[in-house]
């Protein structure tokens, strides 16, 4: 048989046999073993190519900022680490719940070396982020990490990153989105750089102990929690006892609005009923957006003449809805200090 193509030997080597005609031929043609000994020392030798990530003090410096709650889409750094693991880059992908004492995310690291993106990694090009680089998301790296575990947002998704990740969610992400597939078990790929791979484990491990710790909440509901915003605007209400017809002119009502990220807004004040010493949240607005607002829903209200907030019954959020917060608390809304929206994270 003519001699065999180089590429032929290749594939001859790297499967460790190969045809019976390779095989017969091998032993007879000296300048085919000397080419296979060639190739065989060659792969021996030859390095696998691996990118890592450049030193943190050569990547860009994004402006940073800090809120008291982090939201869904947005790319925060995480805080120090105790030995000095690298900072690494984390994309929000939940709205937060309070879980045993503590506010909660789920979060996916990002890296910048996307020519090492496998299968299981999630493609980011440089159009997803307002950050101006493309990005491989280490979904199969997702994990829990506490808010203070969160030093400094960087970025977020733009309208097109978005999504793609919620079609991600919905299991509708094209294949194209993701990396090279895994050859084996050896495919280099699969092992992160050891400083973040441990910063990973050290951000994931404060969620499983604290759920180890506290074995009466492992099945306890998952809250998404958000702060109203007071807001001072004209009253337009007019009643039977009123003194005077201009008594409404220049009185002020407060409105407490919340805005809960792709679900939508929920406006409304606290009211007090003297004669049954009943406080209550009446609903005067509720905007829906793609997620909706169809879930199970508690208000807490705090004060400075309380000791703990006062929390109302369940509810659905709809428009007109009077929501009791408590009756014989002896509290009027102008003492009212703090007012919370939780969502069933569960519903």
């Amino acid at each position: 048989m003519p001699c065999p193509l180089p590429i032929d030997w290749l594939e001859y080597l790297e499967s460790g046999g190969g045809t019976k005609e390779l095989t017969a031929h091998l032993p007879e043609c000296q300048p085919c073993r000397l080419l296979v000994d060639e190739l065989r020392r060659g792969a021996a030798n030859r390095q696998p190519l691996r990118l890592s990530n450049p030193p943190a003090t050569q990547w860009p410096r994004w402006p940073e900022s800090v809120t008291e709650v982090a939201a869904y889409g947005e790319i925060w750094w995480t805080a120090r680490m105790p030995n000095g693991e690298r900072r690494i880059p984390l994309l929000i992908v939940s709205d937060p719940w309070s879980e045993h004492g503590d506010s909660w995310y789920q979060v996916i690291p990002m890296s910048s070396d996307v020519e090492n993106a496998t299968a299981l990694d999630l493609l980011l090009f440089a159009t997803d982020t307002d950050l101006g680089a493309p990005w491989r998301a280490l979904v199969r790296h997702q994990t829990i990490v506490r808010r203070r575990e969160l030093d400094a947002r960087i970025g977020r998704l733009t309208d097109a990153g978005r999504s793609l990740i919620d079609d991600v969610v919905a299991g509708r992400a094209p294949d194209e989105r993701f990396g090279v597939p895994i050859a084996d078990g050896y495919d280099d790929r699969l092992t992160l750089p050891e400083d973040v791979a441990r910063a990973i484990r050290l951000l994931g491990r404060a969620f499983a102990e604290s759920s180890e710790r506290d074995d009466t909440t492992t099945t306890q509901n998952r809250n998404l929690i958000f702060e109203f915003k007071p807001t001072k605007r004209p009253s337009l209400e007019r009643g039977p006892m009123r003194l005077a017809a201009d008594s409404a002119v220049g009185e002020q009502v407060l409105v407490w609005t919340v805005e809960i990220p792709r679900r939508g807004r929920i406006d409304g004040r606290i009211e007090h009923q003297p004669f049954s010493d009943e406080l209550s949240f009446a609903i005067d607005d509720v905007a829906h957006e793609e997620r909706g607002l169809q879930l199970m829903t508690w208000i807490l209200v705090w004060s400075e003449r309380l000791t703990e907030p006062i929390a109302s019954e369940p509810f659905v959020p709809e428009k007109g809805r009077k929501v009791v917060l408590g009756q014989h608390r002896a509290i009027v809304p102008g003492e009212v200090t703090r007012v919370q929206l939780r969502l069933s994270g569960d519903a």
